[in-house]
């Protein structure tokens, strides 16, 4: 495979990865939700930040946030650990073509002094045919 279709595939999976991340977190951020116009028919925020008595609990918006931030962190890690997968398996693959391109050389070089022993035997085969024909005459 070359470096150009991995670091395409490599570019492809992270933006796979973080359009899933986006989807699942979608509408979550506070920082966005507060800019966003409210609808009452879809409202549950307040529900979420009130306790039963209908007062708002202390830091729950932010509770939530380092949630996100949690998860967000977490999927920096996973890219990260992803990332220093996928440089491993490259280095990996770069060594073993280095191998297969050494292995490939010293099988060559095995061919070539095959042709030339044989080359030298067919020679000698045909001196030695030469010198019987000349004593059987």
């Amino acid at each position: 495979m070359d470096p150009v279709d991995r670091r395409a595939a490599k570019a492809q999976l992270k933006a796979q990865f973080m359009a899933a991340w986006r989807r699942k977190h979608a509408g979550e951020d506070p920082v966005s939700d507060e800019c966003e116009e409210r609808n009452p028919f879809t409202e549950t925020r307040e529900e979420d930040v009130t306790d039963e008595h209908g007062e708002r609990e202390p830091f729950a918006e932010k509770d939530e946030y380092m949630g996100q931030k949690r998860d967000y962190m977490h999927s920096l890690k996973f890219l990260n650990v992803l990332e220093e997968y996928i440089r491993d398996e490259q280095k990996e693959e770069e060594e073993e073509e280095g191998e297969e391109e050494e292995l490939i050389k010293i099988f060559q070089e095995q061919q070539k002094r095959l042709q030339q022993y044989r080359s030298v035997r067919r020679e000698r085969l045909k001196e030695m045919k030469l010198l019987r024909d000349q004593f059987l005459k």
